[in-house]
This record gives structure tokens, C-alpha cells and sequence, in this order.
């Protein structure tokens, strides 16, 4: 599986943001060394550390749309505090913040409005998962069974008539 790590600053206190490509969660981690990602702790607050006097909690929980599931928890490791903000995968429609998308491309984050292709391929990951042989249109519909066993057989899988159901079945 591929992680990103992103670092950030909020409030002058950096925390470390990792993003697994295609998977249910993305993790915010405060209390971790942008440089080295050495655990340091942290006395950050998610309650009282706040965005023009608002907790953060309350204030992702306004700007992100649709409402997804967030979830702040703390652990202590080697005696120093972090707090991990767990984030969930968007499900049918990308999320936005403030009401703008936001698409990685390379190294830069940027909006996804200047990339419709982009956005139209994400909709689609969203609506039907990601492409695979069971939801993709085939361009050849006349696949037999000699054809199956052709292809997988040039791939150097040796499939066995046996183990298949006949339509009888």
C-alpha cells in the first residue's frame, strides 16, 4: 500500500497528515518530528485549540462537507503524548473543505476544479470502486471460455475446465 506524509502547521504546532491511497482512512498525527518523525509529544488540544476561538473538532465538523466520520483519540508512547485524528474515506462524493474539492497532482495539492478529467475519474471511483475485470465494459463481448483459457494460459495461470460451473448448474 503507498502512504504519502504531508506536514502541516496549525497554530505554530506541526503535525504529520499520511494519506493511503485507496484506503478507508487518513490519519492527522500531532506529536510527531516533521524531519526525522521521531515521536516529541504534544500539549495540543483539540478542544481548546481553536481557529478564531472555535475547537478545532467543532470547526472541521462545520467546513467539511459532506459530513464525514472524524474521530480525535490520544495514546502515549515512550511517556510522550500524541493525539491521531482519524479521518474516513469518502463515499460516493469527494470531500470538500470550505466548500472547495482538493486533489493531490505530484507533489502539489491544488483544486480539483482546475482538473475536471481528474474529477470525473474520481466520481467514477467513488460510484463504482476502483476499475477492475468484474466492473469494467469489456471492448471484446464474445469471450469464450477457449479465449479465457488462452489469455490466462499466455499470463501463466493454468486454469482448469473442471473447476468452472456449467450453465446447467
Amino acid at each position: 500500500m503507498k502512504v504519502e506524509i504531508f506536514h502541516f502547521f496549525y497554530r505554530r504546532e506541526s503535525f504529520v497528515f499520511c494519506c493511503f491511497y485507496y484506503g478507508q482512512q487518513a490519519y492527522l498525527i500531532w506529536g510527531v518530528d516533521n524531519d526525522t518523525h521521531k515521536i516529541i509529544g504534544t500539549t495540543f488540544n483539540y478542544y481548546k485549540n481553536a481557529e478564531h476561538g472555535e475547537p478545532l473538532i467543532h470547526y472541521l465538523a462545520r467546513k467539511i462537507e459532506p459530513k464525514i466520520d472524524f474521530e480525535f483519540k490520544e495514546d502515549e508512547i515512550d511517556g510522550k503524548r500524541i493525539v491521531i485524528l482519524f479521518i474516513d474515506a469518502a463515499n460516493n462524493v469527494p470531500t470538500s473543505y470550505d466548500g472547495v474539492r482538493y486533489i493531490r497532482v505530484g507533489s502539489s495539492k491544488d483544486k480539483m476544479s482546475k482538473f475536471p478529467n481528474k474529477e470525473i475519474k474520481l466520481f467514477e471511483i467513488l460510484k463504482n470502486g476502483l476499475p477492475t475485470i468484474v466492473n469494467t465494459k469489456s471492448d471484446y463481448q464474445d469471450l469464450s471460455f477457449k479465449k479465457l483459457f488462452v489469455y490466462f494460459a499466455s499470463k501463466g495461470v493454468e486454469l482448469k475446465e473442471e473447476t468452472f460451473l456449467s450453465k446447467g448448474c
